[in-house]
């Protein structure tokens, strides 16, 4: 039998593999380098001219809201991005849940705010000697009316657990507020000073600390007993 002529010679052996002496170099910009000075790697020190550069590496700008491009609406709206005005119907004050007492007595209030209430604050805010009555506060014709006290007008809560006292003010001592007392037996303890208007406690400076606190006088009372028509003895 003939042998076959068509079949291609053996490949040469390799040469034994030989160790480097030192390691291969890298690529430049591989992930696996180590950062190096100026490349533009995290190990950079923070560009001195650009001290809060943007993503894009220019200096990031402050926004402004008149960037933002909006349509002028009859309701008043503020456009996106402005920070809202101190009264307006977008910034809603938050009187505390203790002193309106329910949900529905703050969504009540809410929809006075948004409908007449703010622009009363204005007015207030433009003519600060202008007194507010207890007709434009709606936080005071929300609460319960109750015998008179002294001579202040009187109104209490649902609970009947706080006193409420229309102070008119003027006379150069201070605008219109509402001075706040909680019951204790045949006694009611001033807890603080309310703003008519947005029902939100007033604060004054403390003369020790220089920070701001609640209006409070803690050596203020009202004697809650009186005698009725029949000369009985009562409690408000």
């Amino acid at each position: 039998m003939a042998s076959r002529t068509d079949i291609a010679d053996p490949p040469a052996p390799l040469p034994p593999l030989i160790p480097p002496d030192a390691a291969p170099p890298r690529l430049e910009g591989f992930p696996a380098d180590p950062p190096g000075e100026r490349d533009g790697r995290i190990a950079d020190p923070p560009t001195e001219d650009l001290p809060d550069p943007s993503p894009q590496g220019r200096p990031a700008e402050p926004r402004d809201w008149r960037d933002s491009i909006y349509n002028s609406d009859k309701d008043g709206s503020e456009p996106p991005g402005k920070p809202p005005a101190p009264y307006s119907k977008t910034n809603i004050p938050k009187p505390d849940q203790a002193v309106l007492g329910s949900d529905k007595a703050r969504a009540e209030f809410e929809a006075w705010w948004v409908r007449e209430g703010y622009l009363r604050a204005e007015q207030r805010d433009k003519d600060p000697h202008t007194p507010v009555a207890p007709s434009e506060s709606h936080f005071w014709k929300s609460r319960e009316k109750t015998t008179r006290i002294g001579k202040l007008d009187t109104r209490k809560s649902a609970d009947g657990t706080l006193i409420y006292q229309w102070d008119r003010g003027g006379a150069g001592r201070h605008q219109s507020e509402i001075e706040v007392y909680r019951k204790r037996g045949n006694k009611a303890y001033h807890e603080g000073t309310l703003d008519p208007l947005t029902g939100t406690w007033k604060t004054e400076t403390d003369p020790k600390t220089g920070k701001q606190r609640t209006k409070r006088n803690p050596k203020r009372w009202l004697d809650l007993s009186f005698y009725d028509q029949d000369g009985r003895s009562r409690v408000v």
